[in-house]
């Protein structure tokens, strides 16, 4: 069964924007400058007239291409700040190139969600899936400790439509945890920070409301 809440292991968010012109000059290390003045990152990478990538090894990451976004992190602290930092960083960047609207946004969410006992992960999936051994050798593998579920979902009856690409399978590094994976597309155009975060909640909160109640279903 479920023993504790799920904890946020990593984010990514991806939107694209109208193609931008070619990078010159110092446009992208005054945006660098601009981002640095909040934000702490180790190193910058200039791609070209096409874009540039700052980051921090194995922390966080800003790239910026001339026509998309893509901000991740690898979480240790809580998603309140990375959401807000997220929300801050996609806010001077669309003021710096004067971007009015971005599409096709995309955000990801894992998580671990620890459960009782040492394969406590294994023997939920296989209650979802109820499958046995046998039958699954038919597909060439020989247990079921590394097999996931995945569900493509719609939600409709808002004024965008979100759909859901949610992965769960035990942690391969330890089988009392599980590890669910969340992706959400919007087809919501996005004209504004608040928006943004305001899509970026929604997709934390399926995890922690909907996806929470299907979990402890299985428990």
């Amino acid at each position: 069964m479920i023993t504790q809440e799920l904890r946020i292991v990593f984010v990514r968010i991806e939107a694209l924007h109208p193609p931008l012109p070619r990078f010159e000059g110092t446009q992208l290390h005054e945006l660098f400058v601009d981002i640095c003045k909040r934000h702490s990152f180790e190193t910058f990478e200039l791609l070209g007239d096409r874009g540039m990538t700052i980051e921090t090894e194995d922390e966080r990451e800003f790239r910026l291409e001339r026509e998309r976004l893509i901000v991740s992190e690898y979480v240790r602290r809580s998603f309140n700040l990375v959401r807000d930092d997220f929300v801050d960083m996609f806010e001077r960047m669309s003021k710096k190139f004067d971007i009015p609207i971005h599409v096709g946004l995309e955000i990801q969410i894992r998580a671990l969600w620890p459960s009782s006992g040492e394969r406590g992960a294994y023997q939920l999936i296989r209650k979802l899936l109820s499958i046995k051994d046998d039958q699954l050798s038919f597909l060439g593998s020989h247990d079921m400790d590394l097999v996931g579920v995945r569900l493509c979902l719609t939600e409709s009856g808002k004024e965008y439509e979100i759909e859901h690409d949610l992965q769960i399978q035990p942690w391969p590094l330890d089988q009392s945890q599980l590890q669910i994976n969340s992706i959400a597309h919007f087809d919501q155009p996005v004209e504004s920070p608040s928006v943004f975060g305001q899509l970026v909640d929604e997709s934390y909160q399926f995890l922690l409301t909907k996806v929470d109640k299907f979990i402890h279903a299985l428990s």
